[in-house]
């Protein structure tokens, strides 16, 4: 998982729960005197309303950016052959193919970058300290965000309030990736606690205008981003949208149990394993990860 927080506009008509919360050029952030006024208005009260729902006030300000999507896709996409070159995507592939998930002659990195391309709404870049609100295409630029890009502004903007106070380089540095289940906990923790914000947000507007959730998705659909490529395997799309739904169950369990004093204790101590994700319980237990041994390990897998 690349250490840039990413939310997918998929995932917005997903989201059905009812939360109760108690080295390639980077992008340059945007000037705040270029901003139009009325955008910045609306991202200064986007931005105070996320730290009343996360309860959480930012210590310094946030830098924003606002790329089309094709820069978009293209700095992510340098991104992740930087971090995930083609020689972990044959692994990943060999591993799926074993396991029956996926047929021999897939370009498993054409699709998954592929789905990628069509669900990224924004992202958060704790290398840069940047939000990322990805706007359609240049004319779009500068205007007020519509009700979707609300919604990923919300849970982006909770990332930069996560890195403000826990750190997410700190959460999720380069060794974790040899743990790929610990990876995977820890990111669902972080995407689970900025999800349960924008979805928080989403409850709020809709209860003052029903019609709201109707216009996201004809914006969405106009866009294109709620729509999967053709043929995208099942494995994959669940694999892409667990940190952020079982994430968002660990982060309301999280909640029940203690409030947002718990889900910030657990940014101190974040959880270890998939299965504490799956089952809360076993994280408020302490029940962690259990070391396997092997006695000959080139007997018992074989070499390679």
């Amino acid at each position: 998982m690349s250490k840039r927080l990413i939310a997918f506009a998929m995932l917005i008509l997903l989201i059905s729960v009812n939360v109760s919360l108690a080295q390639d050029a980077t992008p340059e952030a945007t000037p705040e005197a270029t901003i139009n006024p009325q955008l910045a208005a609306q991202m200064a009260g986007l931005e105070q309303i996320t730290q009343t729902l996360r309860g959480l006030t930012a210590k310094s300000p946030v830098d924003h950016r606002f790329p089309t999507r094709q820069e978009t896709i293209d700095y992510l996409k340098a991104s992740y052959d930087r971090e995930f070159p083609a020689e972990k995507f044959a692994q990943l592939k060999l591993f799926y193919v074993a396991l029956g998930l996926l047929p021999a002659d897939i370009d498993l990195q054409k699709v998954y970058l592929g789905l990628l391309d069509s669900q990224v709404a924004g992202y958060y870049d704790p290398d840069t300290k940047t939000m990322n609100v990805i706007e359609p295409d240049a004319a779009s630029q500068g205007k007020p965000l519509s009700f979707m890009d609300q919604v990923t502004y919300v849970h982006e903007f909770t990332h930069a309030l996560q890195d403000q106070y826990f750190d997410l380089n700190k959460l999720l540095p380069p060794e974790i990736e040899a743990d790929p289940d610990h990876s995977l906990a820890v990111t669902s923790l972080v995407e689970g606690d900025a999800t349960a914000s924008m979805t928080l947000y989403m409850q709020a507007v809709e209860a003052k205008n029903p019609l709201a959730a109707l216009s996201m998705l004809v914006d969405g659909v106009q866009a294109g981003d709620l729509t999967l490529p053709a043929g995208v395997p099942p494995i994959l799309t669940d694999e892409l949208i667990f940190p952020y739904t079982s994430g968002l169950d660990f982060v309301l369990a999280l909640n029940k149990s203690g409030g947002y004093d718990a889900i910030n204790a657990a940014f101190k101590n974040p959880p270890s394993t998939s299965e504490q994700i799956l089952h809360p319980e076993k994280y408020l237990a302490g029940e962690g990860a259990q070391t396997v041994a092997l006695a000959d390990e080139s007997a018992a897998l074989g070499a390679g």
